[in-house]
Order: structure tokens, then sequence, then C-alpha cells
């Protein structure tokens, strides 16, 4: 594409709006891109992690810097939509029970860490924290993660990670991104 499609406001990246679907699918029909099945060299343009609570500053676990590289995956993949042939986005998801949940530790009074609590080696060795599960394998990840760079385990809310923004819209979320390559518009 030559240019930015209309639809495309880099000022609402970082809020929560329903997209113009009608607008984008006259923006990708006005492009006049060839279908990506006819793509000779297949392209696949894969986004790790989209999710809203790593990309929103209110999101629980907000990624400094994160609506600024949104910006330019937008950017990239509209500069370059005539190249890639297909878009497959990835979320993080975790298992009920994990390392860094709140059910993983106890404290000798046998209480779980309250949200966000600092989880460290030196506190885990005095006894401050004790795993519930692996205990020598959750101890050498601790130590590692801090060995590794400045990087720890904290506790986490299982429940608000797993349903980001409690203002988020509740319907559907529109497929990533908001433009598929096709002669007619198909969002399979």
């Amino acid at each position: 594409m030559a240019s930015l499609p209309t639809f495309y406001d880099p000022k609402r990246i970082g809020r929560l709006f329903y997209p113009d679907s009608q607008r984008i699918a006259e923006n990708a029909e006005s492009a006049k891109l060839s279908a990506a099945s006819e793509d000779t060299i297949k392209v696949l343009l894969i986004i790790v992690d989209m999710q809203i609570d790593f990309c929103h500053e209110d999101g629980a676990l907000y990624v400094p810097g994160a609506i600024d590289d949104i910006r330019r995956l937008i950017e990239f993949t509209y500069r370059n939509a005539e190249r890639i042939s297909h878009i497959t986005c990835s979320l993080d998801s975790h298992l009920p029970l994990q390392i860094f949940h709140q059910a993983w530790w106890v404290n000798p009074d046998g209480m779980h860490p309250e949200p966000y609590t600092i989880l460290q080696a030196e506190d885990i060795q005095e006894g401050k924290w004790t795993p519930l599960l692996e205990p020598e394998w959750s101890v050498q990840y601790v130590k590692k993660l801090e060995t590794s760079g400045p990087r720890t385990v904290a506790a986490a809310r299982h429940q608000r990670t797993r349903r980001g923004l409690r203002r988020a819209p509740r319907r559907p979320a529109a497929r990533c991104p908001p433009f598929r390559r096709a002669t007619a518009i198909r969002w399979n």
C-alpha cells in the first residue's frame, strides 16, 4: 500500500474502541491488492502476545513502550501489506496454577502473597515464601530469573490476568489485524 488507510488514526492507539468495519472494508477494496492466495512467495507475519493486558496502560501486565510498538507494527503491516500473505496472532495463556500465581506460594502462616508481591530467591531461602508445588524447581526458577537480568517473579491474581480490563468492550474482538488481503473481503 502506498499510504496508510484513511480509517487509521495513530492517536487512537492505546484506547479501546470498536473498529469501523465498513470503512475498513472500503479501504481494503480500494487498495486493489491481489489475493494472498496468488502470492508466489508466502510471507507470514506472526504477532506475539498482543492482548489488552500487555498493550493497554490500564492492563494488568502492561509493558512500557507497548503503545509505540503497536503503532510501528500497524504501520509496518500497512506499508508491507502487498507482501504479507497471512497474519497470525498468538495470545499468552496460562494454566490455572503456575509459579507466578498467588496460590503457588505460602508464608509460614499458610497465607498466600498479596497480588504483585515480588518473590525473591533470598526470601524463599529464608522461609518467607514456600512453593506448594515443585519446590526444588521453583527455587531454581526464581534464582535463574534473578541472575539472567533484572527480572523477578511477582504473584499475580489469576482471574484478573485472564479477564483483561474490566471496562473492555464485551463483544468479540475484531480479528487481528484490522486488514486482510483478499480479492473479496474474507475474515476467516
